[in-house]
């Protein structure tokens, strides 16, 4: 999997508002040098999560974080100028758009845009 910068510093942000990691087996992670890698054990799983390590959701983990509060049916447009547009729809029947460098950067940019609506209440944020 490829994570860039705009990736690496959308996921950083999604961390730093709130986003929760339960670190397992396969999940991506960057930690505080920059350094990107996958959790390959369990204890790997119980040391990471502390000490700056930051989740980089995969395409599946943001899809189901997403479903899990009502936004699904992600409609990705690759436009000409390389930028990666991303539409979903709620339940509700709202609407989400995001612009991105990548299909990854825009779903953690409308992942961003959920975490920062919703309120903090326990575990509503968590994955």
């Amino acid at each position: 999997m490829h994570f860039g910068y705009a990736e690496v510093a959308r996921a950083r942000t999604l961390k730093a508002t709130g986003l929760v990691w339960h670190p397992k087996v396969g999940d991506w992670y960057v930690d505080h040098t920059g350094f990107c890698d996958l959790v390959r054990s369990p204890d790997d799983a119980t040391r990471l999560g502390r000490n700056g390590d930051v989740f980089l959701p995969s395409w599946q983990d943001g899809r189901a974080w997403l479903r899990a509060r009502g936004w699904s049916h992600p409609e990705v447009i690759h436009e000409d100028d390389g930028s990666v547009h991303l539409v979903l729809s709620h339940a509700g029947g709202a609407t989400l758009k995001a612009v991105g460098v990548s299909e990854l950067d825009s779903l953690y940019r409308i992942m961003l845009m959920v975490q920062l609506s919703t309120p903090v209440r326990g575990s509503t944020n968590e994955r």
